[in-house]
């Protein structure tokens, strides 16, 4: 499995983001993928490509949630709502 460290690697146009992780799940014996992002990070463009792309292996997206609680996330500045 290759691992994008968490932060911001799908902060990106999707079109860098396809060709990034194609350019690792090419290299031999890379059975799957796991992404550490926000959700404030994953545009839908973004999404139906980690979609598409787990018909054919695996895929984990970690998304870093930080509370549950709309007012804390307002408190803290995480940039999305609970609901996103």
């Amino acid at each position: 499995l290759v691992y994008f460290q968490n932060f911001t690697n799908t902060h990106e146009k999707v079109e860098v983001i396809r060709e990034r992780y194609e350019q690792a799940i090419n290299e031999p014996g890379v059975v799957g993928i796991n992404i550490g992002t926000r959700p404030d990070c994953l545009p839908d463009e973004t999404i139906e490509y980690l979609a598409e792309l787990s018909e054919c292996m695996h895929v984990t997206v970690e998304l870093g949630l930080q509370t549950t609680y709309e007012a804390t996330s307002d408190l803290i500045n995480r940039a999305h709502s609970y609901e996103l």
